[in-house]
């Protein structure tokens, strides 16, 4: 990676940086259009929906430097930078791409820099230059070796410095008796994109997975929040059927974006038939009498003060 060292040199910086996976663009599983883009940020908003309105869940306290993977949009990061700038003035913050999204180009601020790298390839952080906070969102099915990406993360962390995990599982429940029938469209979808992620190395519903990583990398005080959320509108409770509500409308877009890549590359069907398929999935989804959900997943890890034996 590349670093502007004359603007990291003039102000202690809130280090949001943006990496995402970045892929070939020929190699991308996922569109990166306009509709993509918007479906991105409803997501970021039902993430903030069920933190009540936060942006992470750790115990931070007058970071400097905070590093965003996976960026995305850059949504969160130009939201953070905003709160940084209400909080912490004097600071500004870096942000780097990594999944090859173009991003909001008229979305800017000025303590918020994106930055296009390969997440997986090694991080070029000079010396002095290590984070308060990274932050990690939806990045399931893009990484091929967690471990070591997140070793990376820990060199790059300062002493007591976090890492935090924010994902959805890409698995599906429902909450009447019985649960989802074993011949639905829902349960056959999701058995199929699990298989079709696996066999291209990169496994997309992994979000139960991160804390063992975490642990592999040298992570302490290992934290797992889990929150249920529903898909629809039947919930009573009020903040839970917003979260359905937008939760629905995201899965209904969501569908062929994620699915297409996955079914036509890994599992051979063609375009038609998998969107045919998913015409079917998407009625389930849109049945409020199945009464759906599925989690959350806020996972986070500190760098301990001595990290010798580590790094």
């Amino acid at each position: 990676m590349v670093e502007d060292t004359n603007i990291l040199a003039s102000t202690p910086t809130y280090l949001c940086d943006y990496r995402d996976t970045p892929l070939d663009y020929a190699d991308l599983l996922q569109p990166n259009d306009e509709q993509e883009q918007d479906r991105l940020d409803m997501l970021h908003h039902i993430y903030r929906l069920v933190l009540g309105g936060k942006l992470y869940t750790i115990p931070l306290v007058s970071p400097q430097r905070v590093l965003d993977i996976g960026t995305g949009t850059g949504l969160w990061a130009l939201q953070f930078a905003e709160w940084g700038l209400i909080c912490y003035a004097r600071y500004s913050v870096l942000t780097w791409f990594q999944r090859v999204s173009r991003g909001r180009s008229n979305r800017t601020a000025p303590n918020c820099r994106f930055i296009i790298d390969d997440l997986e390839q090694n991080w070029a952080y000079p010396t002095g230059k290590s984070f308060n906070y990274i932050h990690q969102r939806s990045l399931s099915g893009s990484i091929g070796d967690w471990t070591r990406l997140y070793k990376q993360a820990l060199a790059n962390l300062q002493p007591n410095g976090w890492l935090e995990i924010q994902e959805f599982e890409v698995w599906f429940y429902s909450q009447k008796p019985g649960g989802l029938p074993k011949d639905s469209a829902i349960t056959k979808w999701q058995n199929l994109i699990d298989e079709g992620s696996l066999q291209l190395g990169r496994r997309l519903n992994y979000a139960c997975c991160f804390k063992n990583h975490l642990e592999e990398a040298g992570f302490v005080d290992i934290q797992t929040q889990v929150f249920k959320a529903p898909i629809g509108a039947w919930p009573k409770d009020r903040k839970l059927r917003d979260i359905g509500i937008f939760l629905q409308a995201q899965m209904s877009r969501a569908l062929e974006a994620v699915t297409l890549g996955y079914f036509t590359r890994a599992l051979g069907w063609s375009e038609l038939e998998t969107k045919v398929f998913l015409a079917q999935v998407r009625n389930e989804f849109n049945d409020r009498s199945q009464h759906l959900y599925t989690f959350c997943w806020f996972v986070s890890g500190r760098r301990p003060m001595d990290t010798s034996n580590i790094i």
